[in-house]
């Protein structure tokens, strides 16, 4: 029996389901990749790893389908098993074409969508040296100005960030917010970005030392700067999880929005820490390639540990021999 190609076309379903995500799937375990997305605003990103996720699955169902057009064409038309078979493999291109072109699956844009708020900071780009007390009414001033703060209001909130960030180190604000709501993948780019109650520190990436603090009822708003936006997961010494070890929802009073057209804000200076996680890959890739330490590279896995001694006298501490590199206690 002849049996045309739209005669089984007919026995395929309206729509198709190729992908289907399972229920913890999403990309909160992915940091790094939420902030390339961020960084290039752009979701394309995520389709260089989409294969390795989800290709398999996808064949897989588009082979339970023409398995179901078989047992379908059997029942139909009356044949046999081995003359279905020949019938769906004469046309499986075909076939499978209009499997795709049914399928209804939206894994992508929903994996993207079902990320949770992640913890996430927006640089000034305003460096702050390490504070003495004779600089401290000087330092305060000119924070108020970059946060856009006049009176007195916030004056204890902002000299205890000054007094208690003993190394100095880049101003910062705080908050949680799902990565998706920074790209807008038709390419205008937002103008500004607005903080309520913002949480905002002073904090030493370097070293790993700082301190914040909520500037409750406060409102300010910053020329965006995508560069100075990050998931703070990628940040190395990040004060959430690395140096303050706080729970993850400890910004969340902090409200964010970005937008476009004409609105007052302070400009920002581009960040140095886009600069900083380019170096720690490149540093990264090389002792991981090479096993070669670099000197005054402060990340100690990045050191042989056979390479490593203690000093026990003044000053005390761990010194790399292979690079001279040292951690003072």
């Amino acid at each position: 029996m002849e049996i045309s190609l739209e005669q089984i076309k007919a026995l395929l379903p309206k729509r198709t389901t190729l992908i289907f995500l399972g229920r913890d799937d999403s990309l909160e375990g992915f940091p790094d990749l939420m902030q390339r997305c961020i960084a290039e605003n752009s979701f394309c990103v995520v389709s260089e790893d989409w294969d390795d996720w989800y290709l398999e699955q996808e064949y897989s169902s588009v082979e339970g389908y023409l398995n179901d057009l078989k047992d379908s064409l059997k029942v139909s038309f009356g044949i046999e098993e081995e003359e279905a078979e020949m019938g769906v493999l004469h046309f499986q291109d075909e076939l499978t074409v209009e499997i795709y072109e049914r399928d209804d699956s939206n894994a992508f844009m929903e994996l993207i969508n079902r990320t949770g708020k992640v913890s996430m900071i927006y640089s000034t780009g305003e460096e702050f040296p390490e504070c003495y007390r004779e600089d401290l009414e000087e330092s305060l001033s000119r924070m108020k100005k970059i946060l856009q703060i006049e009176g007195t209001k916030f004056d204890r909130e902002l000299k205890a960030v000054l007094e208690n960030s003993g190394y100095g180190g880049e101003l910062e604000i705080f908050f949680r917010e799902e990565f998706h709501y920074f790209v807008n993948e038709d390419g205008k780019e937002f103008e500004w970005i607005t903080f309520k109650n913002p949480m905002v520190g002073i904090i030493a990436h370097g070293c790993g030392a700082g301190y914040a603090e909520e500037l409750k009822g406060h409102e300010m708003t910053f020329q965006f700067e995508r560069a100075n936006l990050f998931v703070e997961k990628t940040v190395k010494y990040n004060y959430t999880f690395d140096i303050a070890g706080m729970y993850y929802d400890w910004a969340d009073d902090t409200e964010v929005s970005v937008g476009f057209g004409e609105k007052e804000c302070n400009k920002v200076e581009v960040s140095e820490q886009a600069d900083n996680q380019k170096r720690e890959k490149e540093l990264t890739e090389k002792f991981n390639k090479t096993g070669v330490c670099t000197a005054l590279d402060m990340d100690i896995t990045r050191h042989k540990g056979s390479d490593l001694e203690y000093i026990n006298s003044f000053p005390c501490g761990t010194k790399c021999k292979a690079c001279q590199t040292f951690w003072i206690d």
